[in-house]
């Protein structure tokens, strides 16, 4: 059916080819219907192309008009549209099909790297679709990798698992800290200085403006000397201030501080 179809056309093409050489020797008028009769050749090779992969009824509609609607200006608008429409149609249903593979391959990642299922495997879909929803992540593969180490190095759950997995996609893509660095220094902090992972981000955040991280060494340094410091009373504050100190100073490095 479909190649018949496309016989049709192409039999439709040549008569309108005819019929554009006939009206282009009727002078200004039938000047402007030729090339309207270029345009509808254009459309119908566009048609054919599409005819590869759908079943259409476009053999019907095509055979049911007479050479005068086919020379309508009007018409010619109008299969430019449905030519416009079925292009845009195959690509929502590509862009559908690539958006159901990420998905599956995401539920995949997160089931694979957690061991999570049921209920548990439930919630932190719930939580990769609210992430991505809020525009973190450059895929969904991409965030349930992100949520996959965030919930493994810190063993957080519900909102602040979701609001730790943005912050480290934020760290991530504006300071260029991998997740997996900042978050075993954000879990380092929470059970080292009983703070929260909004607190410990936020520490981080600032030494990052403060310019701690001059030699990189500066989550190397938080994980190395939080828990000595720690049983000297210091808080989370004070290390990163005992570390801007040093830092100011002319220290070489942290570890020199």
């Amino acid at each position: 059916e479909l190649m018949q179809t496309k016989s049709d056309l192409k039999e439709t093409e040549t008569a309108l080819d005819d019929q554009g050489k006939s009206l282009d020797e009727n002078g200004d008028k039938a000047e402007g219907f030729g090339k309207k009769f270029d345009i509808f050749k254009g459309i119908s090779a566009q048609f054919k192309l599409g005819l590869d992969g759908a079943d259409t009824s476009i053999k019907g509609f095509v055979t049911s008009l007479s050479a005068g609607e086919l020379a309508l200006g009007p018409f010619a608008l109008a299969v430019a549209g449905v030519t416009i429409a079925f292009k845009t149609l195959k690509s929502a249903i590509s862009g559908i099909a690539e958006w159901y593979g990420d998905i599956s391959d995401a539920s995949t990642i997160l089931q694979q790297k957690t061991g999570s299922t049921g209920e548990e495997f439930e919630k932190l879909q719930g939580i990769m679709n609210n992430i991505y929803g809020s525009n973190y992540g450059e895929s969904y593969s991409d965030v349930a990798d992100a949520l996959a180490l965030v919930k493994n190095n810190t063993q957080l759950t519900g909102d602040e698992l979701q609001n730790a997995t943005k912050y480290a996609l934020l760290f991530r893509d504006t300071l260029g800290i991998d997740i997996a660095d900042s978050t075993r220094t954000v879990s380092t902090l929470m059970k080292t200085f009983g703070i929260t992972s909004e607190d410990a981000f936020n520490l981080l955040a600032q030494g990052q403006q403060k310019g701690l991280d001059f030699s990189g060494e500066m989550l190397d340094s938080i994980n190395e000397y939080s828990i000595q410091m720690s049983k000297f009373g210091f808080s989370a504050e004070d290390v990163f201030n005992v570390l801007a100190t040093g830092a100011e100073s002319g220290a070489f490095n942290l570890d020199k501080v």
